[in-house]
């Protein structure tokens, strides 16, 4: 046993190799680094990790046979103590005798015993995990991006101004039946998100190229019981990028280094402006469907699980007619009614779809309805008239959008819709918009359009407002501000897509956790080393034990031990190493009587024996 710096220090380089490994493959993963779109040494880097493997596992070998011999040299230590020092690389010590021998011994206790439990099982524990967690942390994965790269662009406009909370016929809000018709088909299951894809938009005249922009949609269904009656509630929430998030995306040019970053399928670009999320709550009634003027109208509240009513379908049509609608027009083709939600404080818009079921009507109008001549004609078996009303709600929500490559060409997408069951961020933006500006929304056809498909009608007009206000502003409306203006700076990044290190893998984490333990008690025992400049060589394997055992006096305290031990009393035996009368080591029992016959000392430091 020696107490030389030079030498511990000799000893302390030894750890320093896979000491330093960890250390470098844990500021790879806290840093994430990137490494590229591509990446072909991973074989290589798996026998770079069963080598550091090895080395940590070695460092901690030497930790745990440093605290067997300190121990066992100041002191006694339990028989079953000491086999950890030949045992530490193998995880089957945990339950073997040796160790609950140890533990259970009644000479083993205080600071000595509590240093020895505490640290060498972790230690063992440390040593089967090390190997896994080595490999998991240095070989990059796949799916991970690079530190973005921003570009600012300065826009005239400000954000209120880009996306106003006021939407009318400012805006030239257009909606194409046609198109939307062709372009989306949605699913009746409920409780789940579903994208689709938009390859143009809805703009009549200008027809500029644009990349797809990715619709998410969800649906849920709920019944309701209220005094009107019993009411299923079809709720839908949907957002799609807008035009201008796709715009700027595609088309605004981003140099580094005097190049234009072109992108390709490992590119990434994305960019934080608001995006329009469209609640929809549709009711059918379970009851009845015959109605008549003074019948009161139901509709849903903005929970979407209460049951609000607008006191009659008279009411209804006198705001048709207040807002230039024709007395002739049939009832048959009456176009939706939008109003105001009665709810109090409530932004939101009912809408209502008339439908006159029986052919034979179809020639009665507006008028006739007022003076009850379209009931008077209606056979008490029969269900002519029917009403829909739909709860609609928009806001503009802060969102990250991304450009990327999705089955061989370009899209949009935004975040998911899935957290909409928290409700809305404090940070929305509630829209205040004129539905009847919208052309092509107010029309018998798109009336017509909600009674296709029951299961749908509510994803199907969220889906119809959303992509109409996603396209505000027009990209031709907002400039890039000049000189000395004021501006508002948008940022635009750009990620590289490829292998990388990351920490948020539950994997990872806890293999970090592992190295981090390693590089804990590596550094430790480094310290120790240094400041007290012990270290030594010896009884490092099992020959040397047995060895040493051989040249040992014969206890006379151990009966029936030489065909193996079978129990636990002889692991709880204390032993230790000492100096007899003729300078020579020995392994020595506590309890054999022999011992205060003989001259017993304790090893000195820097002495050969």
């Amino acid at each position: 046993m020696y107490q030389n710096h030079w030498l511990a220090t000799g000893h302390a380089l030894l750890h320093l190799v896979p000491l330093s490994s960890a250390v470098a493959v844990l500021i790879l993963n806290w840093s994430q680094y990137f490494v590229g779109p591509s990446f072909t040494l991973s074989t290589t880097l798996q026998f770079v990790a069963k080598l550091q493997e090895l080395l940590m596992q070695a460092s901690l070998a030497e930790i745990v046979l440093s605290i067997v011999r300190s121990q066992i040299m100041e002191g006694y230590l339990p028989l079953g103590a000491l086999s950890a020092s030949t045992q530490a690389m193998q995880i089957s010590y945990l339950w073997s005798l040796d160790l609950l021998g140890a533990v259970t011994s009644r000479s083993f206790y205080g600071r000595r015993k509590a240093l020895f439990v505490c640290l060498v099982p972790l230690l063992i524990i440390l040593t089967a995990l090390v190997g896994p967690s080595s490999a998991v942390l240095m070989i990059p994965r796949a799916g991970m991006s690079s530190a973005p790269y921003v570009v600012h662009w300065r826009s005239r406009s400000d954000e209120d101004a880009m996306f106003p909370s006021r939407l009318d016929n400012k805006q030239n809000l257009t909606f194409n039946l046609d198109r939307f018709s062709t372009t989306y088909a949605f699913t009746g299951e409920s409780q789940a998100e579903y994208t689709s894809t938009q390859t143009y938009y809805n703009g009549n005249d200008t027809t500029v190229h644009l990349t797809s922009r990715a619709l998410r949609y969800i649906m849920t269904e709920k019944e309701v019981s209220s005094g009107q009656g019993n009411f299923v509630v079809r709720s839908a929430n949907a957002t799609i990028p807008t035009l201008l998030s796709a715009q700027a995306l595609y088309q605004i040019p981003m140099k580094k280094g005097g190049s234009t970053w072109i992108p390709g399928i490992d590119v990434k670009r994305s960019i934080k402006l608001p995006r329009v999320i469209v609640t929809a709550h549709c009711l059918n009634a379970y009851s009845t469907w015959q109605t008549t003027l003074d019948t009161p109208v139901a509709y849903s509240l903005d929970d979407g699980a209460s049951i609000g009513t607008i006191p009659n379908l008279r009411n209804l049509i006198q705001h048709f007619l207040d807002y230039g609608g024709s007395r002739d027009t049939q009832v048959n083709a009456i176009p939706p009614l939008w109003v105001a939600s009665p709810e109090p404080g409530s932004p939101s818009v009912v809408g209502s779809f008339i439908q006159n079921n029986c052919a034979g009507l179809g020639r009665y109008v507006i008028s006739d309805l007022l003076l009850s001549k379209f009931n008077q004609s209606i056979p008490s078996s029969d269900l002519c008239l029917y009403i829909k009303t739909c709860t609609i709600a928009a806001v503009w929500e802060p969102s990250q959008h991304h450009l990327a490559a999705d089955g061989g060409s370009w899209v949009v997408s935004t975040g998911s819709l899935s957290n909409m069951g928290h409700g809305l961020s404090k940070t929305t933006r509630p829209i205040s918009a004129d539905l009847d500006s919208i052309t092509s929304l107010n029309t018998p056809l798109f009336s017509a359009k909600m009674f296709e498909d029951v299961q749908s009608d509510s994803t199907r007009l969220a889906v119809a407002l959303a992509t109409v206000f996603s396209e505000i502003p027009w990209k031709e409306q907002v400039q890039s501000a000049l000189g000395g203006e004021q501006y508002t700076v948008i940022e635009i990044a750009l990620t590289r897509l490829g292998y990388g290190y990351e920490t948020s893998s539950i994997s990872t984490r806890l293999s970090l956790i592992v190295v981090m333990a390693y590089c804990i008690f590596a550094v430790g025992y480094i310290t120790y080393m240094l400041s007290s400049g012990h270290t030594s060589t010896a009884w490092n394997s099992a020959t040397e034990i047995i060895v040493l055992a051989l040249e040992s006096k014969c206890s006379e305290h151990l009966y029936y031990v030489s065909a193996g031990i079978n129990s636990i009393k002889t692991y709880q035996e204390p032993v230790g190493i000492r100096v007899n009368d003729r300078n020579q080591l020995e392994l020595v029992f506590e309890h054999d009587q022999s011992n205060q016959l003989r001259k017993l000392r304790k090893i000195r430091l820097n002495k050969a024996y």
